[in-house]
Formats: C-alpha cells, structure tokens, sequence
C-alpha cells in the first residue's frame, strides 16, 4: 500500500503540516481561555491509502543487429489497462526497454505482453521473471510471442526479457573464364526457390543467385557439381568466400564445397570460377588427295 493523499479538518486556528513524503500530519491543538468554543481542540485527519501500483519491465534484446519491434500489452478483464496497451521498443546497440506501471484490475491472473516480430527477425527466447521465479506461459504462434496468465499484485515488480537474432544473407556468384554456360549446385536448403538443388547461368562471365535472405543463423554447405561432368569441357578453378563476421566460413577445393558459417545479421558471398577447356584441331593435308 501507499498514502495517497492526508486531508484534515477543524483546523482553521493550526493548519495541519501534512508531510506526504514520511506519512505523516503534525497537528496542533489550541485552547481559547477566553472563549473555549473558539478553541481548536478537535481535529479530525483522515489518511487516505490506494495499492501499490505493479510494475512491469520489458527488455529487449538483439543479436545481430537493431531495429523497432512492437509490442501490446492485454488484460483480458481489463482491455484498457492503463492505455499502454500497444508500445515500441527500438534497440540501440543491442538492447532496449521501458518501464510500464499497472494500478488497474490488480489481483488478476490474465496480463499478458506479446510481441509481433518483423522479416528479418527471428524469435531466441522469452522469460517473465518475478524476482527469480518464472512466470506466465510462453505462446509461439507464427511471427508472434507472448507471454501469458502473469498474475499481478500490489507491488509486483517482473521484468519480462524477449530475445531476438537477425536473420542472415547468402549469395552464390559464379565467374566464368573463356565462355558461359549453366552450372549445377547442391546445397543445404537455401529456401525459396532454390531448395537443395539449383543451377547459375553464367552471361557474359558472370553469375549469381542474388541475394538470398533471411535465412537462420547457422551452417550451410554449397556444392558444385564437377564441371568437367557437367556441363562438361571446363575446369573448377577457383572458390572464395568473403564473411565479414568472425570468419568462420571455409572452402575445400578439392571437393568444391563452401562451408558457410552465417551469424545474426551477417551477409556472405561465395564465389564459385571455372575456366573452360581449350580446343586443338590437327588437320592433316596430303597431295595428292589419298
């Protein structure tokens, strides 16, 4: 509980001193000799008592990156809770939060916080803590969390801590040496339309599959089908990769493969060259013909 307010009467002669701050009301008391019905002998203070509003700490954090993610928090039985029903967080650096107090429908079992994440985005964990003991029910559903039936007291102080990664770019180019042609690959699914299996058609030298986005931190393997086979007549003649993160990615020539190690946030280019054979024709002229 807290003192909300301290209002006192019959005290015209004495004003009371209400001291808020430290709950408390000094009175004076006076007695008129001369005329005691004039005297201040009956004051009355009454000391008026609200709950103590709960208090919610959201905290948002990423890897891999910042950005502005929506939030909306709901009470069943209370629809308008404190008209902080929708809010935004926007990291910087990584982290971001904001502190909302609950005077209404205290004493409920049905707040609950969610969060609507964006593309781009995926969801890593989410906890309500009331000092050290979880509370509420984690929902996924889609692009939405929520945590759920947070029952909330006078007093209550929970901190509610949603943990983001930013999901990461792939692209595969091919350069070509001496002509063009389509080239085969095999891949740990790229998603999309690319799927486990996919080609590059190399025009003028070049090509890629563009930008592939977002796609889950973690490992990825691409392959490329041996082009002395297919398309036959060129040789595998080089294979780099650039990661900018931690560098985590590797080639192996000899299999052709690129080992893609991809953070949060992260954007990786792997380039595949291939040189295409020379041709020779030996002629034989006799004379006579014969």
């Amino acid at each position: 509980w807290e003192l909300q307010s301290i209002v006192c009467v019959n005290d015209d002669l004495e004003p009371v001193v209400v001291d808020l701050a430290n709950n408390r009301a000094t009175v004076t008391l006076r007695y008129n000799e001369a005329d005691p019905l004039a005297s201040q002998s009956d004051v009355v203070c009454v000391f008026n008592n609200a709950p103590q509003p709960a208090t919610i700490t959201v905290i948002k954090n990423t890897v891999g990156g910042d950005d502005a993610f929506d939030f909306t928090w709901a009470s069943t039985n209370n629809p308008n809770t404190n008209n902080v029903n929708d809010f935004q967080l926007t990291t910087a650096n990584g982290s971001d939060s904001t502190v909302i107090q609950i005077t209404n429908g205290l004493g409920d079992t049905d707040f609950s916080v969610s969060e609507s994440l964006g593309a781009g985005w995926e969801f890593v964990s989410a906890q309500c803590l009331d000092g050290i003991t979880p509370v509420g029910n984690l929902i996924q559903a889609g692009p939405a969390v929520s945590i759920t039936g947070i029952t909330l007291n006078p007093g209550d102080d929970i901190t509610c801590t949603f943990n983001n990664q930013a999901q990461g770019t792939v692209t595969i180019n091919k350069t070509t040496v001496g002509g063009d042609g389509t080239f085969a690959y095999t891949s740990t699914d790229l998603g999309g339309s690319l799927g486990t299996a996919f080609n590059i058609v190399a025009t003028g030298g070049t090509g890629s599959t563009g930008a592939i986005n977002n796609l889950s931190p973690g490992t990825y393997t691409v392959t490329e089908t041996d082009p002395q086979v297919d398309p036959g007549g060129w040789d595998f003649t080089n294979l780099v990769c650039n990661d900018p993160g931690d560098g985590g990615s590797s080639v192996d020539l000899p299999s052709r493969t690129a080992t893609i190690d991809l953070d949060p946030g992260e954007t990786i280019s792997c380039t595949f060259t291939n040189t295409k054979r020379g041709q020779v024709i030996i002629e034989k002229q006799t004379l006579p013909d014969g």
